[in-house]
């Protein structure tokens, strides 16, 4: 039997089908583009052995313009099997804008399959002139040891029309919950880990569903996050005194009005119900939380927000962040055990406290929820432990509302690493329903969801998952292509949260033992050997040792690990007495500018650095029982103190 061209033609469209799984930036429907998009498919053909042998592309301004009157792109058939990361090369877009696009692909013989389904992607702020608005923030500023309470920022206007289509920008130095008309885009994970001295944290969202005819309100519940709280054991105030951001709300109605909304005078800022926040505690007011925020009379209240002139708008192309989010929740492994405490004199009760501990089943990151009914007014402590032998290594405290509904504690801005949770209570006012525990994982990074009858490739997705998981604290991102490797050059920055997850510990004590064999002499004289440590980028001695031992304590103070300590104190003890010998004024004249900043200030910066590490060496000295070398370090310690004030103070103690 003969085959004709035409038979074949009809088997070719039979067997090829649509493309599907339309995607922008390798995420479908994505809101925020702020590159020159990439466009990507799979292509349907269910013969044999049969490729794509081209495509074509349309896209247009709205949905029912593609076909012959697709305004923005037509791309024609274009020859190759590429079906990923295919560039726009249609007409200039703007800011905010929402493109429709659809595709076809063409079989070895060059017959086309049906057009896709429309997709659509929507893309971000383009130029720091289309943010219009600029920083704004409020008057209160944290001190160097306390932080400053987190407020709300809030916007209320009116809309007379339908929304067709709108998008929330917002640029964030510090940490922000964001919500629309009390609908909550983006809860607070503490997740921008950026060089913010240089970049903004940018988020766009699709808000066309929360607003309506009539009042609307954007409400921001800004706290200081990295940007401006407390980093251990740097302190407080890495980047800048006080959290801000900078909005603009793109609208379109039914009607084709174009709205455009940014921050400016017109926002007004309150008190939030989170009494202090910081990257690791909590401390929550629920009596506030449920007092009515946006009415007529609560409104006059408010006060005028601060702007900021003295920061540039967010830059147009954001940094790829760790993005952490909700991945599992977890139940304790079973009831708690429960013991007595002394009453709490911080509400007055003067009732018996009840402690209850949870264990569970692994180590977690993340946050914790817990399910209360409270008849009275009652403080809530929640303590985490990494294990059974330290102390509490971080808490957060809520103050119940005491009206006998149930309540959902969480912390609203703080991230902890535990297995153990103790959560106290007035027993004789409330009851503990239930404790979740919330652990987080990176957005783009879900894990590897496999399983199978083979133990050993069970284990090997189970390490996967685990380094995965462990990434997702990791510090900020060179770019997309280099997700998997961490600028470890701010390990002081962000070692103590990624310590917090066990599957990250091994990979931690791989980094410090490259970098110890880096500091080591390396002909038992002065000279140091060349870093061997990876992607320690180009930083001097100095900077290998505070990051040494910084890195050191932080892994003892999170892990509990003894025997890391006392393998590596021999070293740190000759590199905190090598300071005597090399440097007379025991200062960093020539501080390098790009470590530590140019000219006195830098000099400034390096000097503390000095000082902050041997302090933490005489701190270790003594914990390993060596008080005769704590004295010595300590003395040279002092030695930097004396020599700092000597070059940089006046007789009356000012700079």
């Amino acid at each position: 039997m003969t085959t004709t061209h035409s038979q074949l033609s009809v088997q070719g469209k039979a067997g090829l089908r649509a493309p599907f799984r339309l995607r922008c930036e390798y995420l479908e429907e994505p809101v925020g583009v702020c590159v020159n998009p990439r466009l990507s498919w799979w292509v349907q053909d269910d013969r044999p052995a049969e490729v794509q042998s081209g495509y074509e592309i349309e896209a247009a301004s709205a949905v029912d313009l593609l076909g012959d009157a697709a305004d923005l792109w037509r791309s024609g058939p274009v020859h190759g099997d590429v079906d990923a990361a295919v560039r726009y090369e249609g007409l200039p877009l703007s800011s905010g804008q929402r493109v429709w696009w659809r595709v076809r692909s063409y079989d070895s013989d060059g017959l086309a399959s049906p057009w896709s389904e429309p997709a659509s992607f929507q893309m971000g702020i383009l130029s720091e002139d289309d943010w219009g608005g600029g920083w704004i923030g409020t008057p209160l500023t944290g001190s160097l040891t306390s932080a400053a309470q987190p407020v709300h920022l809030r916007r209320e206007f009116a809309l007379a029309h339908e929304v067709k289509y709108a998008s929330l920008h917002i640029g964030v130095l510090g940490e922000a919950r964001i919500s629309v008309n009390d609908r909550v885009l983006s809860p607070p994970a503490n997740s921008e880990w950026l060089d913010y001295h240089s970049r903004a944290s940018l988020r766009t969202f699709d808000v066309s569903r929360s607003l309506q005819v009539g009042v609307n309100v954007v409400d921001v519940v800004l706290a200081e996050g990295i940007f401006a709280g407390l980093v251990e054991p740097l302190g407080r105030e890495l980047f800048g005194m006080k959290p801000c951001v900078n909005v603009v709300l793109l609208i379109e109605s039914a009607g084709g009005r174009q709205v455009q909304l940014v921050s400016d005078s017109r926002w007004r800022w309150a008190p939030s119900f989170i009494k202090a926040a910081s990257v690791q505690s909590d401390e929550v007011d629920l009596r506030q939380q449920h007092k009515p925020l946006f009415t007529a009379g609560t409104a006059r209240s408010w006060l005028p927000v601060e702007p900021i002139v003295e920061l540039p708008a967010p830059l147009s192309t954001p940094v790829p962040t760790s993005g952490l989010q909700l991945e599992q929740v977890l139940r304790p492994l079973h009831a708690p055990t429960k013991s007595r405490t002394s009453a709490d004199r911080r509400v007055g009760l003067g009732k018996a406290r009840t402690v209850a501990r949870y264990q569970f089943a692994e180590h977690v990151v993340g946050r914790l929820r817990v399910s209360v009914r409270c008849r009275e007014v009652d403080a809530i402590i929640v303590r985490y432990f990494a294990d059974t032998q330290g102390a509490a290594a971080t808490t957060d405290l809520f103050t119940t509302s005491g009206t006998g509904e149930e309540e959902r504690l969480e912390g609203q801005f703080a991230l902890h690493g535990y297995r153990y949770v103790e959560v106290e209570y007035s027993s004789a006012v409330s009851v503990v329903e239930e404790v979740f525990a919330l652990r987080i994982g990176q957005s783009g990074l879900r894990g590897v969801d496999l399983r199978s009858d083979h133990a050993t490739l069970n284990e090997l997705v189970d390490v996967i998952n685990s380094s995965l998981r462990g990434a997702s604290l990791s510090a900020p991102m060179h770019s997309a292509e280099d997700i998997h490797a961490p600028d470890w050059g701010y390990a002081k920055t962000w070692v103590p949260y990624l310590a917090l997850d066990v599957a990250a510990h091994p990979a931690i004590r791989k980094w410090l033992m490259d970098l110890k064999e880096s500091l080591l002499l390396a002909d038992c004289t002065s000279a140091y050997g060349i870093p061997r440590v990876p992607l320690l980028h180009d930083v001097d001695e100095g900077a290998r040792v505070d990051a040494f031992v910084s890195v050191l304590w932080a892994v003892y103070e999170t892990q509990n690990d003894h025997d890391l300590l006392p393998s590596c104190y021999p070293l740190m003890r000759a590199l905190a007495l090598a300071y005597r010998h090399r440097d007379g004024s025991l200062l960093r004249h020539e501080a390098r500018p790009d470590l530590y900043g140019s000219g006195v200030l830098g000099t400034l910066t390096a000097t503390a650095s000095v000082h902050t590490t041997l302090a933490l060496v005489v701190r270790i000295a003594r914990l390993l029982g060596e008080p005769g070398d704590a004295d010595r370090i300590e003395s040279i310690q002092a030695g930097v103190r004396d020599a700092f004030r000597s070059r940089f103070l006046t007789a009356d103690g000012h700079l």
